[in-house]
């Protein structure tokens, strides 16, 4: 019996969504600690990159933002190699879409026409070289928004502006179209008479013309980007310098000249932030202006101005009145936030607004990384909240910042380099930001609003729903706080917000508080036309705001409302897709006629027939009428399929509403339906009959059923039964139904209650036909609502009915939760799943259900009981690394996320294998070649064949399929000196769907490559001298394979019959197959068996408990070493083991490590919770013991960045192998200091894992300095449902080190392949975060790293180096040498990594190498 704490509990939890990456709505996750993190400050998070220097940006819909840079040297680049300077951002996945430009758009000028399409003026000078545009000082440019990524920029060539506009300033007007201002005739440190632009035009041009505007010849020189509003009298008010004016632009007339702003000049290049307050019509409106910041003169000395200065408009004789801005700042940015307070951001201390002075000195600098918030209702004194979240990048001129419907601030740009300079001091910086305003965290829920029109028109009242949604457990005010607002974010430039605009509406809530009724601006004086966004806050809490357009008529938007999301490139709306659940992509299909609530069902050929259908339809979303319509669809596998439609063959009635039959002889049966469109059916337009399709010759037959069950019969229920007979339901009636004589064979009782069919709509399920029961029938019904009122409850009941039964009754029972239009679709194991549907309300467009139902449950019908068990519903979202097109947390997140994870890391699972992930290498800086063996995988080609091999790309964390022709089942693997990868042995032939040769001799090889054509091949001929199954391959210094050992065939622990105790190498050398007695030795305990190459040129070799030094060149042993104390360490009672880091301080003195294991081969034996260290460089080298803190079977151990050794994955029960064997999985990381004295080596407390990775199961360090975590199958075939089951997850752990600090260093100027004995000369940015002391003496650490080929726990060639380096006086200049010989790092690939304070750079893939030359990739 379910505990009503728990049923509650469950009830909060499925009723929040869980927070995820992709998703920024952190008032969605139900965390009090979470939420009181941020309740005061807010948050700021750095996520994704805007690919070119954010110069100006707007808000363009929900999720996108146009991003408009001058044409200038860009990270974002054609395939041309010509850089954008373009693009359309993507704020939910943190991505950009390249845009072309063909006039150079530098400093210029935007705003939006009233039919939503956005207009760019003005611009700079022409530009060759790789960011080529004509000039583009007349230019006007427009983009008009789309939703199929296809919509670009369109440029006038014959129609331009009157004269060269740089640095305009653009105003939406009230009649729907733009003034553009001032300016001047080329670009300017500061205007002059010579230059200045002291003029008004329009666009779309107006009959006036050029307008002049003297106001700018008395502003000189400082009226560049002058500030302007539309007022709600229909004036302006115009800002420049320290003057203002209102200004009557029908007649060109000064209607009233405002006093003079004291103190410093507030315009370009003095820049300060201004807004128009929030106009509210419970003040009529009334308006005030808020002016903040500047500097005092044009000098890089001159410190910013720390003024504010506000004016109210309403005042008789209205004053500046003086306040602090607090700190002071040069370029601020003013946002409104959904609140309608204004966040100030962005700016600096220092100079005045430009780019460099000559010798690269900034002219603005020492950068302000303070946000505060003003509050616009407060008395002078308390307007400022300065506790906030801060930054730590550098955002002076040219920054940006918008406010986004969720209520997040997103803040972008910063370039006062000319050209582009990502070196300099204050670099262009390309990085993005959000800030979530304290007032997303006050609550962990937020409220909810639907029914919203995408168009209002002005002085209309709109009914709305929400859902005030408080958190569980809270008391609700009887009297909730509700505000209502628009938003106009306005176009961002140079601290500049055109045409931004706040407006509180007009609202009533009702007495449910249910429905919300606002009124629209009275007017386009009060919200000029356009797009904006809606706010409906609860006590100061958002709901996430909706993007719609404000217009005098819904026609004057070009953006319909009505458009589907998937349209063709003629603007028509699609309204059929064929979706790939693989992919989560979709491909547009044509369609003529309307198919609005039709039927439909296969034929047995596999062609899926459309019937019926809706009216014609015009606009952009045109259709025929498809009452009568018939429509097939063969699917196909080459994407080429589409509908068709019969022209001259059509169903003999209209059907709207009508259910369709899959009948046993192939065909289709339709019943049912209206003639046309209605809210419930009546005998008018009642279609009380059959037909099929193909049509059978009796053609149409009456079904009077459908007379008796009026008006609920609209999709009437039929199932067709194991006797030949049908199953029909309408209203609360059933019937068994001979549709071959047309005869009622038997009348079912009614079922009680409510009616159940459309608009009161349930839904229905013949449970699971069973042998066992001679395909006994049971029918079942839940759900529905009382009657034809939005106010109706939905029906909480159950019906099922045994047809079996000799008197069939509706046994009731309770649905759980009341629902209304649920849908009930069977699980795979037969159990039914409802979901879906409301709790009020019935069927039907527009208001007429509400409160949405986001549980789940699913229903166990196998039993005769009246049981219900509720299975937990498990939402597994993929976890999105923040910023998707980067890993790198250290570029990310600031001192609040940093200390979150400076202890602990982080784990993150993200994106999946599609094989299982046995073995697995990293091939180059982004991809990781996986190999499982021949078996079923979730990866399959299009012939069926599973893969067993992928290439993975850990930036895009997605994979290519790669065949492979031979069973790589328990294989080696490793580096040939060119870089060529090479797998070794593997195991049995398998047929079936996972079909491949036996591979026990095969060699395969695999060349790295860039463009994703690269692929396995196999030798025929070249193979092993004997089977090798578990071999151990080494890469030895001279650039070849070691392969040792191994089992002729699969055993679960070598004996002396399957031994194979010799070496080979590969490619073969003369001495072909070498007998290497020490695997006899060691049985049976000595599968993969552990080898390091040596300094010396001599191999360390281990197994079972035993070690040698063995010189593979004379096969002899040199020294013999004391074994290890305790449990054995090798297969199937398996330790993992490294070589701790060589350094050249020390003479590369070794040290193995070997930790983990288990205590016998039994399944409950317990694993093995020891490390042992020897010093190869004793004069009597002992194994040195330790705690390995968790008893571990099967450990991953790999190396990090900085040369620590972390241990992963395994389990504490157990033995290496299939079929259960190994259990009790070990969740919790461990890092192994090497440097640390005994106790006190150990680092605890990570950031863990919930997935289970035991027996196959791999991890590598990647370049980032991350670890990658995959694979894990302990069932011999794979299985996705055992305990343990085959497992496709990937999981990224990002080590502490990556959390000590805000920056990273960056290196540059690294050769991609390194020959040994050299010295290099590399550039570093130790790129310690701005406002840190910076030490004289750094500490930096270089070393080379190579992750190796990991499998069962072995990582072969892994391996540690130190490099000798110095750090040049400049501290930019690294100087490096290369490791002295092969012995001391083998050649092949490897990381480069660089540390600051034990903070990695990123690491650099490069190849290490004799020659140059050797080097094939």
């Amino acid at each position: 019996m379910l505990s009503i704490e728990l049923l509650l509990a469950a009830a909060a939890a499925l009723s929040v969504p869980a927070l995820s990456q992709t998703s920024p709505f952190y008032w969605q996750e139900n965390n009090q600690e979470f939420l009181s993190t941020y309740r005061d400050k807010g948050k700021m998070e750095q996520t994704g990159r805007t690919g070119v220097a954010a110069m100006h940006a707007t808000l363009i819909s929900d999720r996108k933002i146009l991003i408009i840079d001058k044409a200038e040297w860009n990270e974002a680049q054609f395939d041309s190699g010509q850089s954008a300077f373009s693009v359309e951002y993507d704020i939910i996945n943190n991505d950009y879409r390249l845009l072309h430009l063909d006039t150079n758009t530098f400093c210029s000028g935007g705003g939006f026409l009233k039919n939503g399409t956005f207009i760019s003026t003005g611009g700079g000078e022409r530009k060759g070289r790789t960011w080529k545009a004509l000039e583009g000082w007349q230019s006007i440019r427009h983009f008009t928004p789309c939703q199929d990524d296809e919509c670009q920029w369109s440029e006038y060539t014959t129609q331009q502006m009157i004269g060269n506009r740089w640095y305009p300033s653009v105003e939406q007007m009230p009649e729907g179209d733009i003034m553009i201002m001032g300016g001047s005739i080329k670009g300017a440190r500061v205007n002059t008479a010579l230059i200045n632009v002291p003029s008004i035009e329009y666009w779309p041009p107006r009959p006036e013309g050029l307008i002049d505007f003297p106001f700018l010849n008395e502003t000189l020189p400082y009226n560049l980007y002058p500030i302007t509003y539309v007022l709600p009298d229909g004036n302006l008010f115009v800002f420049a310098n320290r003057q203002s004016i209102i200004y009557n632009y029908k007649t060109n007339e000064v209607v009233k000249r405002l006093p003079d702003l004291v103190g410093n000049p507030r315009s370009y290049p003095l820049t300060a932030a201004s807004v128009m307050l929030p106009l509210d019509p419970k003040n009529n409106y009334n308006v005030e202006i808020l002016i903040c910041g500047g500097s005092e003169k044009i000098d890089r000395m001159s410190n910013a101005d720390d003024t504010c200065a506000r004016i109210n408009l309403g005042d008789e004789e209205p004053t500046w009145e003086m306040d602090s801005f607090l700190h002071p700042r040069l370029m601020p940015d003013a946002v409104f936030l959904a609140d309608g307070n204004v966040l100030f951001l962005n700016g600096c201390k220092k100079g005045f607004a430009g780019y460099q002075q000559k010798g690269f000195i900034p002219v603005n600098w020492d950068p302000t990384f303070e946000l505060q918030i003003y509050d616009t209702a407060k008395p002078k004194g308390k307007r400022w909240n300065e506790e906030l979240a801060t930054t730590d990048i550098a955002r002076m001129y040219h920054s940006v910042a918008l406010t986004l419907p969720d209520g997040r601030v997103w803040i972008a740009g910063s370039n006062n380099n000319d050209p582009s300079n990502l070196t300099a001091e204050y670099p262009t910086e390309f990085r993005v930001e959000y800030y979530s305003p304290p007032y997303l965290f006050q609550s962990s829920t937020r409220p909810l609003i639907s029914n919203v029109p995408k168009v209002f028109t002005y002085a209309e009242k709109y009914d709305l729903h929400i859902n005030l949604n408080y958190q569980l457990g809270t008391h609700q005010p009887e009297h909730p706080t509700i505000k209502v607002a628009l938003l106009r974010p306005g176009f961002s430039t140079h601290s500049m917000h055109m045409s931004q605009r706040y407006v509180v509406l007009n609202y009533e809530l009702s007495e449910d508080k249910q429905s919300l009724t606002i009124e629209s601006p009275p007017n386009a004086n009060i919200f000029p036309p356009g797009p904006a966004t809606l706010y409906v806050l609860r006590d100061g809490v958002p709901a996430e705001g909706t993007f719609v357009y404000i217009a005098e008529d819904e026609y004057d938007v070009v953006i319909k409302p009505e458009w589907n999301e998937a349209q063709f490139d003629s603007g028509q709306s699609a309204f059929s897709v064929e979706y790939d659940i693989i992919d989560n992509t979709y491909r547009l299909l044509h369609l003529d006629t309307n198919t609005f609530c039709s039927g439909g069902g296969f034929l047995k050929n596999g062609t899926f027939i459309s019937t019926g259908g809706g009216e014609r339809k015009g606009r952009t979303w045109k259709a025929e009428i498809g009452f009568q319509s018939i429509r097939f669809f063969t699917p196909c596998d080459d994407q080429n399929c589409q509908w068709d439609e019969w022209r001259t063959q059509q169903m003999n009635r209209n059907r709207w509403y009508p259910s369709v039959e899959q009948m046993p002889e192939g065909d289709i049966l339709i019943m049912g339906g209206s003639i046309e469109g209605a809210r419930v059916n009546t005998a008018a337009i009642n279609v009380p009959s059959i037909e099929y399709w193909p049509p059978r010759p009796e053609g149409l037959i009456d079904f009077p059923f459908l007379n008796e069950t009026l008006p609920y019969n609209l999709y009437p229920i039929t199932y067709v039964l194991p006797d030949g007979n049908l199953f029909v339901f309408a209203n609360r009636q059933s019937i068994i139904y001979n549709y071959k004589t047309n005869e009622v064979v038997k009348r079912l009782p009614d079922l009680v209650g409510n009616p159940r069919s459309y608009p009161l709509t349930a839904a229905s399920v013949m449970l699971p036909l069973d042998p066992k029961n001679n395909y006994n029938v049971e029918i079942l019904i839940c759900g529905g609502s009382e009657k034809i009122d939005r106010m109706s409850n939905a029906d909480d009941t159950c019906a099922r009915i045994n047809l079996g039964d000799e008197e069939p009754t509706w046994e009731m029972d309770s649905f759980l939760h009341p629902r209304l239009m649920p849908d009930a679709v069977f699980l795979a194991d037969g159990n039914v799943l409802f979901l879906n549907g409301c709790k009020k309300g019935f069927a039907g467009y527009q208001q007429k259900n509400f409160i949405p139902l986001p549980k789940l449950h699913t229903t166990s019908y196998f039993q005769r009981s009246k049981n219900i068990y509720i299975r937990t519903a498990v939402y597994s979202s993929s976890v999105v690394v923040a910023g998707q097109s980067s890993p790198f947390y250290w570029q990310d997140e600031k001192p609040q996320f940093t200390s979150k994870y400076t202890k602990s890391g982080k784990m993150e699972q993200i994106g999946r294998s599609g094989v299982s992930a046995m073995h697995a290498v990293l091939i180059n800086n982004r991809k990781i070649l996986i190999i499982d063996k021949a078996e079923w995988n979730e990866a399959t080609f299009d012939s069926g064949q599973s893969a067993f091999s992928v290439e993975y790309d850990i930036i895009d964390n997605e994979y290519r399929m790669l065949p492979l022709e031979s069973n790589t089942f328990c294989s080696g693997g490793g580096f040939l000196k060119n870089g060529t990868f090479i797998s070794t042995g593997g195991g049995e032939r398998q047929g079936g769907t996972w079909k491949a040769f036996a591979g026990w001799q095969s060699i395969r090889y695999f060349t790295p490559c860039d463009n994703g054509t690269c692929g396995w091949e196999e030798f025929v001929t070249s193979k092993t001298s004997v089977n090798r199954w578990y071999p151990t391959v080494e890469q030895l210094p001279e650039g070849d394979l070691m392969i040792v050992g191994g089992a002729t065939k699969g055993v679960a622990v070598n004996d002396d019959i399957h031994s194979v105790p010799s070496i080979e190498f590969w490619p073969p050398r003369p001495e072909g197959l070498v007998n290497f007695l020490f695997l006899n030795e060691t049985m049976p305990y000595n599968l993969y068996p552990v080898v390091h190459t040596l300094p010396d040129g001599n191999l360390f070799v281990f197994a079972k408990h035993q070690s040698i030094i063995y010189n593979y060149k004379t096969n002899q042993v040199v020294r013999r070493l004391p074994d290890i104390p305790g449990n054995i360490r090798t297969y199937p009672l398996t330790a993992a083991s490294v070589m701790l880091p060589l350094d050249p301080k020390n003479n590369y003195n070794v040290e193995i490590l070997v930790c983990g294991g288990s205590t016998t081969m039994r399944n409950t034996a317990k694993a093995d919770d020891t490390c042992g260290r020897i010093n190869l460089g004793d004069e009597n080298p002992q194994w040195e013991m330790d705690t390995f803190v968790y008893p571990r079977l099967m450990p991953d151990a790999v190396f990090l960045a900085d040369g620590t050794v972390m241990f992963l994955n395994g389990c504490q029960r157990g033995f290496a192998g299939y079929n259960n064997r190994n259990h009790d999985p070990t969740f919790d990381p461990l890092i192994y200091n090497p440097k640390q004295p005994l106790g006190k080596r150990w680092k605890q407390d990570l950031a863990n894992t919930n997935i289970a990775r035991m027996y196959h199961s791999v991890a590598l360090s990647l370049p980032d300095g991350r670890v990658w975590i995959a694979g894990s199958n302990n069932n011999d075939r794979s299985n996705i449902s055992a305990t343990y089951p085959t497992e496709f997850r990937v999981e990224y752990f990002s080590p502490p080190y990556l959390f000590q600090s805000s920056t990273r260093p960056l290196v540059t100027n690294v050769p991609k392949v390194m020959v040994y004995g050299e010295r290099y000369t590399i550039k570093v940015k130790l790129n310690y975060p701005l406002g840190l002391k910076r030490p004289g003496q750094p500490t930096v650490k270089v070393a080379l790293l190579r992750p190796g080929f990991s499998t069962h726990s072995m990582h072969m060639s892994q391996r540690y180096v130190i490099l000798i380096h110095e750090l040049q006086d400049d501290k930019e200049t690294l100087l490096i040498e290369s490791p002295p010989h092969a012995a001391i790092f083998p050649p092949g690939p490897a990381i480069l990594h660089v540390l600051r304070d034990g903070v990695p750079a990123e690491g650099i893939h490069i190849h290490i190498a004799e020659y140059e030359d050797d080097v094939r990739v």
